[in-house]
């Protein structure tokens, strides 16, 4: 038997496999989970205590794992800062519409959360852009480029319909909402 830290691992690894290999969130049972783990149900319960909070981990490895991937964007002093912000929350986007069923849950977290971390990562962005604004400023700015976004996708077909749109978060969409920022 696998002592507990291995163990737990092992069972967040196979989740996060069974989620890329297109299991939804919503249908991914923790017997299934354990199936593919090759572990008792108990031991994933004992482990996480619940299906959410083994989802929850996940996700969290999920944007970790994202989050180093696009971390080179934010610093990437070959391309304007604009288009280094565009890119991040287009590579955001692509994770979210990937990821959709459990991007529900994360956004979920950090909108009830005291949890700022996207809107952290693009300080320094918006601080290049606007560089004459306090640092109060720039973090109410932060928001405003984030939030609006993760409103929308937990909202995304009542958006569309208030919109009369099928247009969903793309380029010029992202174009467009820094615009109306004076980004």
């Amino acid at each position: 038997m696998e002592p507990a830290p291995e163990m737990k691992e092992h069972i967040i690894r196979t989740t996060i496999q069974l989620l890329d290999n297109g299991f939804d969130m919503d249908a991914l049972t923790i017997r299934k989970i354990a199936s593919k783990s090759n572990v008792a149900i108990g031991s994933i319960n004992y482990h996480f205590g619940s299906k959410d909070k083994l989802f929850l981990e996940v996700i969290n490895r999920i944007v970790d794992r994202t989050q180093i991937s696009v971390k080179p964007l934010l610093t990437d002093k070959h391309l304007p800062p604009r288009d280094r912000l565009i890119k991040f929350l287009l590579e955001m986007v692509e994770v979210i519409m990937l990821y959709k069923s459990q991007s529900k849950i994360m956004l979920r977290y950090e909108i009830l959360s005291d949890s700022f971390t996207t809107a952290e990562h693009i300080l320094d962005i918006l601080h290049e852009l606007r560089p004459e604004i306090s640092e109060e400023e720039l973090k109410w700015l932060s928001v405003l480029v984030v939030a609006p976004l993760q409103y929308i996708f937990m909202k995304e077909e009542g958006f569309k319909k208030f919109m009369v749109t099928q247009e969903f978060v793309t380029e010029p969409f992202i174009e467009r909402h820094l615009k109306m920022l004076g980004l």
